[in-house]
């Protein structure tokens, strides 16, 4: 399925940037490795809060994890999905381009486009 296709690319993009010296590390934990691309446990969770769950009822899913880890993955997957929206653009991939778009409208919304007091937002977005 779709997990398994993306953790195939995390595979890939892994082994590419271990052929360049590319340090991955990710997550809270610093984990490394392709694993680390793609967290398992977060997908559910990220399909809910785009479909409109509440705050409460997406971190309900998953008791151990912190609202602002949360919060802070949703950041860094709407500027990457930023990303992806200016580059397909560029390709002139205008219907994918719109989908990356409505998908980054999915999650970016309530707490997660709220200013941070921790957060420079210029900072963020240069990641």
């Amino acid at each position: 399925g779709p997990l398994r296709d993306l953790k195939a690319i995390a595979s890939n993009v892994h082994g590419v940037a271990q052929k360049w010296g590319v340090d991955l590390v990710v997550g809270p934990d610093k984990s490394k490795g392709a694993a680390a691309l793609v967290s398992e446990r977060l997908v559910p969770i990220v399909l809910a809060w785009a479909k409109g769950e509440s705050l409460v009822e997406v971190l309900k899913m998953d008791p151990s994890m912190f609202e602002g880890t949360f919060v802070r993955c949703l950041r860094r997957l709407a500027v990457l999905l930023d990303q992806m929206h200016k580059a397909l653009l560029t390709i002139d991939a205008t219907e994918l381009a719109e989908a990356v778009e409505e998908s980054k409208e999915a999650i970016f919304r309530g707490v997660v486009q709220l200013d941070s007091l921790y957060i420079n937002r210029e900072t963020e977005d240069d990641e």
